[in-house]
């Protein structure tokens, strides 16, 4: 029965006071080349704060320090945490090429894991948009190639000589049909390659080292971070890649996003009506072909046909025309207004005040929450 007591006693103990061997972890000071510096850590523990500031309690594992972008140029890099009984140990290092190899795999996966959501959602979203038209497109021309393959074969095969012109004809729009379909094939493949590289592009100078460990050991751990003024030649060099890119270098997201719908839009109507255009002039071929091989009776039907297929082909090139117009004034305003428009400050993106709690210090604060 004593024992009992005792046993009692001591788990009441235990679970009031915790283990009589669990030391406090320590804490990491965060300090910038220049003070105010918004740093965000994520992974297992979410934490914002203005540089200077102390990290406190820092359970092992690994994380990420990422300075947000706006009237600076902004990076990530990695933290690892490693705690012993002889005390943690704390390791820097760069997330660029991980997070480069995620986005190879999965454009935008990188910069979602970085913290660009925008970019990322959108590079994500076109890429694999693009790439299932190519897909598609791809499908097509295979299967314009085998009726090439079948046309031809029928025509060489003839031996009515009545049927052979009809054969020939079928012929040719079979060749026309299987390089429009290449060609689109071809644009569509170069699109995507353009919404694939960009994001990489892009990824590439977002995800630049930000951090170094300058001290490390049970009395002092310290991390300092870099900062610099955001490159506006830099910007407009992503904006002129990438419509919208260099507006989210500013931390103008919403209207980045803009200019990358707006653009992306005129880039498919473009192609589109390229196609449409193709497609009328090919048809426009075949009436006016069907216009030379008329006898008197079909004359009249063969002049309005070929009458009406060439005010569909110069209306459809017209049309292909003003959305290149269009497009093309979108990307130039996209680049004109990079010029010209202020870095927006950055500010955090986890939900304040609900789920955070303030640690105000005499050198800065730190907003931190556990998930």
């Amino acid at each position: 029965m004593l024992a009992t007591c005792r046993l009692v006693v001591g788990m009441l103990v235990l679970v009031v006071t915790g283990p009589a061997a669990a030391e406090p972890r320590e804490s990491l000071r965060v300090e910038g080349d220049r003070k105010a510096i918004p740093v965000q850590v994520s992974g297992g523990m979410h934490a914002f704060g203005l540089t200077p500031f102390q990290l406190r309690d820092i359970p092992s594992g690994d994380y990420m320090l990422r300075v947000q972008s706006g009237t600076w140029n902004g990076g990530a890099s990695r933290l690892e945490v490693r705690s012993n009984p002889a005390g943690s140990t704390y390791e820097v290092g760069s997330v660029r090429w991980p997070l480069m190899l995620r986005s190879a795999v999965l454009p935008g996966l990188g910069h979602l894991q970085s913290g660009h959501s925008v970019r990322g959602g959108s590079a994500m979203g076109q890429t694999l948009l693009a790439a299932g038209t190519t897909w598609s497109k791809h499908l097509a021309y295979l299967d314009a190639e085998s009726n090439l393959a079948a046309a031809e074969a029928a025509y060489r095969s003839e031996l009515d000589s009545e049927l052979l012109p009809e054969r020939r004809d079928a012929w040719f729009d079979a060749q026309a049909e299987a390089a429009h379909a290449s060609a689109a094939r071809k644009r569509w493949l170069a699109v995507t390659a353009w919404a694939y590289g960009s994001s990489l592009f892009d990824l590439y100078f977002d995800s630049r080292p930000v951090a170094d460990l300058v001290a490390d050991s049970t009395d002092a751990a310290r991390v300092m971070v870099r900062s610099s003024p955001v490159s506006r030649s830099l910007s407009v060099l992503r904006a002129t890649v990438h419509p919208g890119s260099g507006h989210y270098a500013l931390n103008r997201r919403w209207r980045g996003l803009a200019f990358e719908v707006l653009s992306s839009v005129g880039v498919v109507a473009c192609l589109e009506l390229r196609s449409d255009a193709h497609q009328a002039a090919i048809e426009y071929r075949g009436a006016r072909r069907d216009y030379l091989a008329a006898n008197e009776d079909e004359l009249d039907a063969a002049r309005a046909s070929l009458q009406a297929a060439h005010a569909n082909w110069q209306d459809q090139r017209e049309q292909q025309f003003a959305a290149m117009w269009t497009t093309g004034a979108v990307w130039l305003l996209n680049i004109v207004d990079v010029c010209f428009a202020d870095p927006v400050p950055a500010t955090s993106d986890l939900e304040l005040p609900k789920r955070l709690a303030a640690e105000v210090g005499p050198n800065g604060f730190a907003l931190r929450a556990r998930f």
